[in-house]
This record gives structure tokens, C-alpha cells and sequence, in this order.
């Protein structure tokens, strides 16, 4: 570009001089100098265009962001697909675990053979000498739940003394609950260690107190016969203090 602007000057001078009228010196290279610098002024400077890159840069941006957007969304989405399901696997699992079989007497069958007592792992308060009577009881054929649970034991029973009283001992296994026992869990007082919550209701015209707790799989339903207080606290600690 600045090789034919040169060529326009000399140009220029060359019809000026055949015209006989040759400038002087100076002249000419002042005027070489401005026709340059006016050429330089108005020439536009050819510089990468900002508006189309800044356009392109903002297209790649763009794309970029809503990549990235997309991709998070994504994410977020199996985050909280994988939080409901979690929350409902908890919902199913807590409805059946909590629900119970309920059963009544006449679906029951005593199934032990002899009267003699071995020590079990969930009575670790009742010794062997100190029991009078001992059964245990599974599903008969009446029970809709008989082919599923053939065989299992539902239900025990031991009746046993402590400190000269006697006590009668029903232990449901987990899953499982007797009809007549539902309200047991109502006692009016409770007492709380550091392994069972004991709830107690005293009977003091029957002369009997009914106790309620859960330790493991087990339900425990006892009926203490008696209600005097000094016997109930030994009984009673015989019990806590064994688990």
C-alpha cells in the first residue's frame, strides 16, 4: 500500500514537471511528507474486526455454558431421582417391616413335647430351676400365613418365679403379635435404662402388675402377681440388670 501511494506522488510531480515548472527541493519532499501522513489519515487501519470476534467468542462461550448446563442439570436430576427412590425404598421397607401378623389363640399350636426348661438367649433373667411350666407355639393349618411360616415358633410361654413370686411370661417373635395383647403397651408409667424401656401398669385391687418391653426380635408381656413395690423393684431389677 505504501508502494502505490509513493507511485500517485511521483505521479503527481511528474505531470507538474512536464509542465516546466520543477519545485523546489524542499518543496517536493514536503510535499512527499504530507501526501504520506494525509494517505496515513485516511487510510482505514485494517485490524481483526472486534464486533465478529467478540460475536464468535461469545457463540463458543455460549456453547460452552449451556453445555456445562446441561450437564449439571443432568446431574441435579440424578441426584434427586436417586433421593426419591432412596426415600421411598425407606417408605416400603418401614410400612412392611412395622406391619405385623396379627394372630388369635385358634391359629395356634403348641408344638413342645416335654415340660423341661433349657436356658434361652432372650431369657437370660430366668433360670432354669425357677421354671414351673414352659411351651412354645407355632401356626396351625386355620392360619392363612400356615404354609409360609410351617414350622416356625410365633409364641413362647414360661412361667417361672422370682423372689418367691410367680410370673407369667408371654415372648412374641418379631413380625408376629397376639391378639389379646395389643393394649399392653399402654402401661400408665414406664422406666428406662440404657437397653430396654420398661411400661408398667399396676393393678393394685387384682394384687398383679403388667409389664411391656421389646429387646431384639422379641416382645416380652409379663403379669407380675403381685403389686407391693419392694418385690416389684427386685423383680424387676433381676431383669433390666440381665440384658
Amino acid at each position: 500500500m505504501k508502494r502505490q501511494k509513493v507511485q500517485q506522488l511521483d505521479k503527481l510531480f511528474g505531470a507538474y514537471l512536464a509542465e516546466g515548472k520543477a519545485p523546489d527541493r524542499r518543496v517536493t519532499e514536503k510535499a512527499r511528507e504530507a501526501l504520506l501522513n494525509s494517505a496515513a489519515e485516511k487510510e482505514p487501519v485494517q485490524e481483526a474486526e472486534p464486533l465478529a470476534a467478540g460475536n464468535a467468542g461469545k457463540t463458543g462461550s455460549f456453547g460452552h455454558m449451556t453445555r456445562r448446563r446441561k450437564r449439571e442439570t443432568v446431574i441435579l436430576a440424578a441426584v434427586f431421582g436417586c433421593a426419591v427412590l432412596l426415600v421411598l425404598w425407606l417408605f416400603l421397607a418401614q410400612a412392611f417391616t412395622s406391619k405385623k401378623i396379627v394372630l388369635n389363640w385358634s391359629q395356634l399350636n403348641k408344638v413342645t413335647n416335654t415340660a423341661s426348661y433349657e436356658k434361652k438367649d432372650f431369657l437370660p433373667f430366668v433360670s432354669e430351676d425357677s421354671v414351673n411350666r414352659y411351651d412354645e407355639f407355632g401356626l396351625n393349618e386355620e392360619s392363612p400365613y400356615y404354609d409360609e411360616y410351617e414350622g416356625d415358633i410365633v409364641l413362647y410361654y414360661v412361667q417361672y418365679e422370682s423372689y418367691g413370686v410367680e410370673v407369667d411370661l408371654l415372648i412374641e417373635s418379631d413380625g408376629f403379635q397376639l391378639e389379646d395383647l395389643e393394649d399392653y403397651a399402654d402401661g400408665s408409667d414406664d422406666y428406662e435404662t440404657d437397653e430396654l424401656i420398661l411400661y408398667i401398669d399396676v393393678n393394685r385391687e387384682k394384687s398383679q402388675t403388667y409389664i411391656y418391653f421389646e429387646y431384639d426380635i422379641y416382645q416380652y408381656y409379663m403379669v407380675i402377681y403381685t403389686a407391693e413395690e419392694p418385690l416389684l423393684y427386685d423383680i424387676l431389677e433381676e431383669v433390666v440388670k440381665s440384658f
